[in-house]
């Protein structure tokens, strides 16, 4: 269970500060009726109520400083993500951010930026689904990040660029 105060991941609203464990009363939602009330970091005046015992969603602790390194230090050896047929794009999208796994949130902005590259070289733009989805990859990433390190989150896309960066030059060395 988490406690008051604490910063957790939930679905693909990225991070959220628990704000309240509250005894409501929506039985068809929650037999015992114990909800976390949630606070997304970048939503002002928002609040989720979440079950406690709900396993349809992802709700995580936010990863630890190591845990976040780790992952960085990974991003130039993770694989793209597999889209084998065009049409189904956005729904692979979906589902890597419902995940709120950090690491498939690295495959996917990898991905999103080969396909960008090789777009522009071909003299097109990138398409709207591709725009949207890179957005939300990135707020969630670095809204998580920004809480790990105590950055803003417009300072984080550099910090982890450099990052990895230095890690693919100690790969190579």
């Amino acid at each position: 269970m988490f406690k008051i105060g604490e910063y957790v991941i939930y679905g693909t609203k990225g991070v959220c500060r628990v704000k309240d464990i509250a005894i409501l009363d929506f039985k068809e939602i929650s037999e015992d009726g114990i909800f976390y009330v949630l606070e997304p970091v970048n939503i002002k005046n928002n609040q989720i109520y979440v079950p406690v015992n709900q396993d349809k969603v992802v709700l995580r602790k936010i990863l630890s400083k190591k845990e976040a390194l780790s992952i960085i230090d990974s991003v130039p050896d993770l694989e793209q993500v597999e889209i084998p047929d065009e049409k189904n794009r956005e729904v692979k999208y979906k589902e890597v951010m419902e995940t709120g796994d950090c690491k498939n949130l690295f495959r996917m902005i990898k991905t999103m930026n080969a396909r960008q590259q090789k777009r522009m070289a071909e003299g097109r733009k990138i398409t709207i689904v591709d725009d949207r989805y890179l957005k939300a990859a990135k707020e969630n990433l670095y809204g998580e990040f920004s809480i790990i390190f105590h950055k803003d989150k417009s300072e984080m896309e550099k910090l982890i660029t450099d990052r990895i960066e230095e890690t693919k030059d100690s790969h190579y060395q």
